[in-house]
């Protein structure tokens, strides 16, 4: 009786564990062949496995307008970089008097004649067909206070010595300087070539966040351009500053060497010169139509 009652029990709860999902028991495990209790045999019926629905991970895929932009981007500087040139003042060693000839640019020793040289290093953007470069006041600095002895030169972007004084090397006759007491300065590609690359100048004003691609030499090094967005298109510096009247603030970086070189739109015109000034970590430039406005005061009208 007690052995029928046991066996009615396990079989009931066989049912239940079945319905309940937790396997099958077998009831005769529990009855050996003897009529003892025995441990129980378990089997447990195959997992049962959920599909998991499908996510699609979206990576940044190569798509028409990273094309579009990227073609964009070397187009301008393909249109850009020709006009952008390398500003050097060579001075000789022995004559330096003073510990920094060459304030805000890159100073680095050059052999020039078998002998040392200093060499002031920044950068230039080609304005105008005949051979005219602006530049900032501060890179050609050290030519004008030391005199006849220090020279002035310009290296094209393709020029494989830099780094160096080379035959290559372009001399150029200054026009003017600080013009309108900007930090600006004309120069004059003494050359008989009349067909220079140039980059053609803005018509559009900048405003806040438009982009913006600077090109220059920085730290004496490569033509080197860099991107950035516009931060404040008509900002006042302090008097401190030595800053005069408006500039361009933007986030395109900028070191010592960059001086000088070109601010650029999304078009590749022309909408200021960089200027990297000492002891500050912000971009600055001066508005293309400023320079505009000093050449004006140049002896001889520009050329288109």
């Amino acid at each position: 009786m007690k052995t029928s009652l046991l066996l009615l029990c396990v079989c009931l709860f066989a049912e239940l564990s079945v319905a309940a999902g937790f396997g099958k028991i077998n009831p005769e495990s529990f009855l050996p062949g003897d009529g003892t209790f025995a441990p129980a045999v378990i089997t447990y019926p195959a997992a049962r496995v959920e599909p998991v629905p499908f996510v699609r991970v979206h990576h940044l895929a190569k798509d028409a307008s990273t094309d579009a932009r990227k073609e964009r981007l070397r187009l301008i500087g393909q249109k850009v970089a020709p006009a952008v040139v390398k500003v050097i003042v060579v001075v000789p060693y022995k004559i330096v008097h003073r510990p920094t000839p060459f304030p805000g640019v890159v100073i680095s020793e050059v052999v020039k004649d078998g002998k040392k040289h200093i060499m002031g290093s920044g950068s230039g953007v080609i304005l105008r067909s005949n051979g005219r470069v602006v530049t900032n006041a501060h890179v050609i600095e050290a030519a004008t206070d030391i005199g006849p002895e220090a020279e002035v030169f310009v290296k094209l972007p393709n020029d494989p010595k830099l780094g160096e004084v080379s035959e290559t090397d372009i001399p150029v006759r200054i026009l003017s300087k600080r013009p309108g007491k900007k930090d600006l300065a004309f120069l004059q590609l003494v050359s008989g070539r009349r067909d220079w690359p140039t980059v053609p100048v803005a018509e559009t004003p900048l405003e806040f966040m438009d982009e913006v691609i600077a090109f220059g030499y920085p730290l004496g090094m490569g033509m080197t351009p860099t991107y950035g967005m516009v931060a404040d298109a008509h900002l006042r510096l302090p008097p401190a500053s030595e800053m005069v009247g408006e500039v361009i603030q933007h986030s395109a970086q900028v070191n010592q060497g960059n001086s000088g070189g070109a601010l650029v739109d999304m078009d590749g015109h022309l909408v200021g010169i960089n200027v990297a000034l000492r002891g500050m970590q912000i971009e600055f430039a001066i508005p293309v139509q400023d320079v505009l406005d000093a050449e004006k005061e140049l002896d001889s009208p520009p050329i288109p």
